[in-house]
This record gives structure tokens, sequence and C-alpha cells, in this order.
């Protein structure tokens, strides 16, 4: 889903099939690039501990059981969501500007 839609708001599908590999390429590497890992982990960190407070209180105090599995997808899902963003954006702004130069040449 995430390369799909970052290849149509981008603008370079070659093709209605799917997207093609130079685009696959790209997204992750974006995807896996240190900025966007640094800034999702900033990200999960902040966002994930807030989360765990509401979530589990009582296991966090000491006071119950912390269910790891939570715990775990609690951080997980904040640090999956500023990847894809990031992803996106960074699609949209390389389009944007790609698009910018093409019309001044």
């Amino acid at each position: 889903m995430l390369v799909i839609e970052a290849a149509v708001e981008s603008r370079e599908m070659e093709s209605t099939s799917g997207p093609s590999s130079a685009i696959v390429v790209r997204v992750i590497g974006i995807a896996t690039s240190a900025a966007t890992a640094r800034r999702a982990l900033q990200t999960c960190l902040v966002v994930g501990t807030v989360l765990n407070l509401v979530n589990q209180p009582e296991a966090l105090l000491g006071r119950a059981e912390v269910a790891p599995l939570k715990l775990l997808i609690t951080y997980l899902v904040p640090y999956c969501v500023s990847t894809y963003t990031a992803t996106i954006v960074t699609m949209r702004e390389r389009a944007r500007w790609q698009t910018s130069r093409n019309v001044r040449e």
C-alpha cells in the first residue's frame, strides 16, 4: 500500500499494473534512510510512551503485569506512521521539484 500510494502521489507510475521496481527502490531508500529512521524513532519514543502511560498505567507503575506485546505494538505503530508520512511527503516534494524543474526547461 505504501509503495503504491507513494508512486501515485509522485506521479511516477509507469503503468496501471503497478509501481516500477525503480519506484519501489526509491520508496524503500527513503523509508530506511537515517533521517527518516531518526525522526520515526523520536516520534515513537514520545508518542509510544504517552500511549503506554494511558493504556497500561497500573502495569507501568508496578501494580500489574506489563503486557509485552501491547507494549511493543504501542511503540511500533507510531514508528510506522511516522515512517509512512515521511516517505509520502518526501516523494511529493521530489515530484514537485521535478515538475517545477521540467516547467523551467
